[in-house]
């Protein structure tokens, strides 16, 4: 694990927002029922990022995990096991992105709930992570999490690049329920994109491109926005 890493920052708001921990449920005809202890499934490579491995069940295909549990994965098993995912019948998928190109989401939100979220955005994140774990069937969120050694950028500008995504229409912030799309967050006017390019040497995003790609996402055709 690398200072400054995107992904342990952000598994450090998925427990912050208290979902890993026992949840209780609602009492059915007066009986008692134990609070449940959701399962935590992670991909090898997202997992070599954590501090601590206590609760946490390493796959190679997360996508198998089981029944009502939550899965954290990193981008590239995402991708490979998409096929799985879509089938899943009952499980939150955490996808954290160090690659800045936001993918997953649109096309799963199309048969699910899923949703984008970034690190500097805390409150939209830990809400669309509780509003997540309430519900049922396939959860999609994928975070934005950007990696200092994968961006070369200071590990201490890993949240502020985050943001910056996010305020140029890099990484646009929404929820999109099958097929629905519907925007978490929208800028009032985009922000220079060259504050985020003087920070990282991995993405250099061309302004006509990223205006166009945010024009077509809040028209709701988010499928027609690429950068």
């Amino acid at each position: 694990m690398h200072p400054g890493c995107g992904i342990q920052l952000a598994y450090k708001i998925i427990k912050d927002s208290g979902i890993l921990t026992a949840q209780k449920v609602q009492p059915t005809r007066g009986k008692v029922v134990p609070a449940v202890q959701p399962q935590l499934f992670v991909s090898p490579v997202a997992a070599a990022h954590f501090l601590e491995s206590a609760g946490i069940t390493q796959l190679a295909d997360p996508a198998s995990a089981s029944l009502g549990s939550i899965v954290i994965s990193d981008e590239l098993s995402a991708v490979e096991h998409l096929q799985a995912i879509r089938s899943a019948k009952n499980i939150l998928y955490i996808c954290v992105n160090t690659s800045g190109k936001q993918q997953l989401a649109k096309q799963l939100g199309t048969g699910a709930w899923s949703a984008t979220a970034s690190l500097a955005f805390y409150d939209d994140l830990v809400n669309k992570l509780q509003k997540a774990a309430k519900m049922s069937g396939l959860r999609f969120i994928e975070i934005i999490t950007p990696c200092p050694k994968l961006w070369r950028s200071e590990p201490a500008n890993t949240v502020e690049l985050a943001r910056q995504a996010v305020e140029i229409g890099l990484w646009p912030l929404f929820e999109f329920d099958h097929g629905k799309l519907s925007l978490s967050y929208k800028p009032l006017k985009l922000a220079n994109i060259e504050a985020f390019i003087s920070l990282q040497k991995l993405l250099v995003p061309e302004k006509p491109l990223l205006e166009k790609s945010w024009r077509l996402t809040t028209l709701g055709k988010p499928f027609e926005a690429e950068v």
